[in-house]
């Protein structure tokens, strides 16, 4: 679980570097706050994205695992 957790913050830097040239372009009055804002939005997004993955993945081999113990699937 540990490596969706790099990859959300990994996103979370990009996307508050991101922000923060394109409020500094725009010249905005508080940059940095609303490059924090777009990462955390970003962050949590991307995060529940590989989160839910993975969670269909397990539920996927679950669901299979199932099958094979009732004999529906013949191998």
């Amino acid at each position: 679980m540990s490596k969706y957790v790099k990859y959300s913050v990994v996103i979370g830097i990009i996307a508050f570097v991101f922000a923060l040239v394109l409020f500094l372009t725009i010249d905005s009055p508080y940059p940095y706050l609303g490059g924090l804002v777009v990462a955390f939005i970003i962050f949590e997004i991307s995060f529940f994205h590989l989160f839910g993955k993975e969670r269909q993945k397990i539920n996927c081999k679950m669901t299979l695992g199932t099958f094979k113990q009732t004999g529906a699937i013949i191998e």
